[in-house]
C-alpha cells in the first residue's frame, strides 16, 4: 500500500501530517523571508512577477492593519528598486514612497508620512505622471485635514481636482 500523497492527512498519531504542519514555525509576514531569497533581476519576467506578488503581500498586511509588516516589505521593494537600474525604476519607486506614506499616516506618524508623499511628488511631477500627481495631492489634502491646516487642505485638494478633466474617469468626468 502507498503513503499519503502530498497535501493528504493521515489518520491520527504521532506522525501525522496535521500535527508536524501544526507544530512548524510560520512567518509572521513577507518581511521575515524576503531577506533569505534570492531575488531575480527586477527588469526580468521573474522580477516582475516577484514585485507583483511581494507589493500584493504588503497591500494585504497594510488592509489587514499589520503596518509593521507592511512597512518592512515596502522598505524591502523599495530598497531593491533603489538598488536596481531598470527602466520602471522611478515609475515604481513613486508607488512605495506612497504607501509608506499611507502606513506612516495610519500611525499617526503625520511629518514622516508627508516626507514620503513629498518624495513620492517629486519623481511624479518630474515623470509627467498626472493621475499619480493628483493621487499624491490628494493625500497631501488628507494628511492638512488630519492636522487641521483646512487652508493647505483646500489648496491641495483643488490642486488635485483641478487635474481630474486630463484624464477623465466616470467618477470625475462630465455629467
Amino acid at each position: 500500500m502507498m503513503g499519503p500523497r502530498i497535501g493528504e492527512l493521515t489518520p491520527s498519531g504521532s506522525g501525522d501530517a496535521a500535527h508536524q504542519s501544526s507544530s512548524m514555525p510560520r512567518p509572521q509576514s513577507a518581511a521575515q523571508l524576503l531577506p533569505k531569497v534570492t531575488l531575480p533581476k527586477l527588469d526580468s519576467a521573474g522580477g516582475a512577477l516577484w514585485l507583483l506578488m511581494v507589493g500584493a503581500q504588503a497591500n494585504r498586511s497594510l488592509n489587514e492593519g499589520d503596518l509593521d509588516g507592511a512597512e518592512a516589505t515596502y522598505q524591502i521593494i523599495r530598497r531593491k528598486l533603489e538598488d536596481s537600474s531598470m527602466s520602471a525604476r522611478d515609475r515604481l519607486l513613486v508607488v512605495f514612497h506612497h504607501q509608506l506614506g499611507i502606513v506612516a499616516q495610519h500611525r499617526g506618524q503625520l511629518e514622516q508620512a508627508e516626507q514620503w508623499y513629498q518624495k513620492s511628488l517629486e519623481i511624479t511631477e518630474a515623470l509627467g505622471n498626472r493621475p499619480g500627481m493628483a493621487s499624491t495631492y490628494g493625500q497631501l489634502g488628507l494628511l492638512s485635514e488630519k492636522r487641521q491646516d483646512f487652508g493647505a487642505a483646500l489648496d491641495w485638494i483643488v490642486r488635485c481636482v483641478a487635474l481630474f478633466e486630463e484624464f477623465p474617469h466616470p467618477a470625475t468626468g462630465p455629467v
